[in-house]
């Protein structure tokens, strides 16, 4: 019967790899040979990245006792398996198909036994990370200026102070795509001005400035994580010289179940004010503006003398009013 002298194992990986420990007798770490071949002792380590590294092909030579010369193994020299084929399988002529991310453990085996009757082997542990990423994108702006509550088609800002900070990505072996919470990580240098969710929804939360970062949750093969970001500006409310002003407002129910509200209009200005409609704001505590709205001050045109305050009020199921208004404030003044 036959009996090995020995067996050496070579992988060939296309594009990137690393391999460790392949033992003193070959004297550095990694032991590679030309373009992308690598010896392996038992215990080596080699980390693939997935779909960049769909195949790695192992090559392995054997020696028999009574055989002057090496050869090429075939499956009639040597076995393969795999620990873990849902990670990595590999095939009767030694080529290991990537299938996802994790670790495997590849035995090559002979078929016949040494000298001492044990037989030849050699363990691959195989480390499947993360194909690299090559390109991050941002499709949306890249700065908002807003009021909170104002929408702004253009910037993407929704009336209820939000927008989407839109990501694609691209991986090597793979089509751009729209990034989600897997590929991308959200941040905000200032939460009270605007946060972000895990999946790049931004709230416009106050006044002030502040910066969205989107950082990839991988690196590229030069190992550095690509990055995205966009500058917020949330300004404060403009004043508005109308010369008008609500002074009191009160909302609630009438026993019939209709909604109503009754509001008070005070001329703050040194001048006659001729008026019938006010277009206004209802603003609730933080500033933000809830809804716009045209409400009637008086039922044909209304001179308001300086000082002079007038009130009004609207029922039935047209009454729309924000339950958390604090404020409503008069942004223009009209005749008709």
């Amino acid at each position: 019967m036959k009996k090995i002298k020995w067996i050496l194992v070579a992988a060939m990986v296309i594009l990137s790899v690393t391999a460790w420990g392949c033992g003193e007798r070959h004297g550095e770490k990694g032991c590679r040979q030309g373009d992308g071949k690598y010896k392996l002792t038992n215990g080596t380590e080699i980390e693939v990245k997935d779909k960049l590294n769909k195949t790695v092909q192992l090559e392995v030579k054997i020696k028999y006792a009574s055989e002057s010369e090496e050869k090429e193994a075939t499956s009639s020299d040597v076995t393969y398996t795999s620990n873990k084929p849902e990670v990595a399988s590999v095939d009767s002529e030694g080529e290991i198909t990537v299938n996802k991310e994790g670790s495997a453990e590849i035995t090559v085996e002979s078929v016949y036994d040494n000298a001492e009757g044990g037989k030849g082997k050699v363990v691959i542990k195989l480390k499947v990370g993360h194909v690299p990423i090559s390109e991050m994108r941002l499709k949306s702006v890249n700065e908002y200026t807003l009021i909170r509550g104002i929408a702004d088609e253009e910037q993407g800002v929704r009336a209820d102070s939000t927008a989407q900070m839109e990501i694609e990505v691209k991986y090597y072996g793979s089509e751009s795509a729209a990034a989600t919470s897997a590929d991308v990580k959200y941040e905000s240098s200032d939460e009270k001005v605007a946060s972000v969710d895990e999946n790049g929804k931004i709230t416009f939360n106050g006044v002030g400035k502040a910066k969205i970062t989107a950082t990839s949750k991988y690196e590229t093969i030069s190992g550095r994580k690509l990055q995205k970001s966009v500058d917020v500006t949330v300004n404060p409310m403009p004043e508005y010289n109308t010369g008008l002003e609500v002074i009191w407002f009160e909302t609630g129910y009438e026993d019939n179940g209709d909604p109503y509200l009754v509001y008070r209009v005070k001329n703050i200005s040194d001048s006659v004010i001729t008026v019938m409609y006010i277009d206004v704001y209802y603003i609730d505590a933080t500033g933000k503006i809830l809804k716009t709205d045209e409400l009637l001050l008086y039922n044909r045109l209304y001179q308001l003398d300086p000082d002079e305050e007038i009130e009004h009020g609207e029922m039935g199921q047209g009454v729309q009013f924000p339950p958390t208004t604090a404020k409503i404030l008069i942004f223009n003044r009209r005749w008709a």
